[in-house]
């Protein structure tokens, strides 16, 4: 969801777009759909929020606001269809309830609402007609459908906090509850996170005695690592060691730790 600051802060601004675009916004979140969906909300025709090259885009005018379906930027952009205009919020809602949820129903797996309405047969005309006009006679239908997605709408990030069984899949490794200390943490807009893989280290091509093919750039500078009898190197594969992200490997053989995937 994207818009402009409308009548909140813009001299320009002739709605209220961001306040629109917020209940837009919690209506339509978590849903799922052939592809991903786009929408914008402009608070006059200057257009800032660029509702026009959106999957649903509402642009403002002192009646209210005109509709725009199935436009999409990226490598084949296409500039979204005027579909009504000077809606109300309340009518807008109701139309745009009826398109996503008959564009969920007929539209192929990975299709976007522009590619859908190109291949739809009658073009944007049919569109308008099952929409605005019921041609179907599957109006209130579409409408009860996108009800129950809302009344039902879950927060997964949540529901997943609150399981301990899901929580067991975001854990370093699958079968303990150990964890690797050494893993350096960051700070970066009040929430932790890894720290970047370093930039300065040597790739694996360029170490001496690795790869041995001709041609191949080595590096006089790093030298070979020693080789080892297989009894002592048996006996070194439990001991720490130093990973290429700089973090030390815990002492529990390898073979006995599964990290998570």
């Amino acid at each position: 969801m994207k818009s402009c600051v409308g009548t909140t802060w813009c001299r320009y601004g002739v709605q209220d777009a961001v306040g629109f675009a917020i209940r837009l916004e919690q209506r339509y979140r978590g849903i799922r759909a052939p592809h991903k969906i786009k929408m914008a909300v402009s608070g006059c025709v200057r257009e800032c929020a660029e509702a026009q090259c959106k999957d649903v885009g509402l642009v403002a005018t002192e009646n209210g606001y005109n509709l725009y379906v199935c436009g999409n930027g990226g490598a084949t952009p296409r500039h979204a269809d005027l579909f009504a205009v000077d809606l109300d919020e309340a009518t807008a809602l109701k139309y745009i309830d009826r398109f996503m949820i008959y564009y969920i129903r007929t539209a192929d797996k990975l299709t976007r609402t522009a590619v859908w309405l190109e291949k739809m047969e009658g073009g944007l005309e049919h569109l308008r007609d099952v929409v605005i006009n019921d041609s179907l006679g599957t109006c209130n239908e579409l409408e009860e459908q996108m009800q129950y997605l809302v009344d039902t709408y879950k927060c997964e990030w949540k529901e997943v906090a609150k399981d301990p069984e899901k929580r067991k899949f975001f854990r370093q490794f699958v079968n303990t509850d150990e964890t690797e200390p050494n893993i350096e943490i960051v700070d970066e807009r009040g929430q932790s996170r890894p720290t970047d893989w370093p930039k300065d280290v040597v790739p694996i091509s360029e170490l001496r005695g690795v790869g041995g093919g001709e041609g191949e750039k080595k590096n006089d500078n790093v030298s070979s690592p020693p080789s080892l009898p297989l009894p002592q190197l048996q006996e070194t594969v439990g001991a720490p060691s130093r990973a290429r992200n700089g973090s030390a490997l815990a002492q529990q053989p390898i073979s006995q730790k599964t990290a998570a995937r």
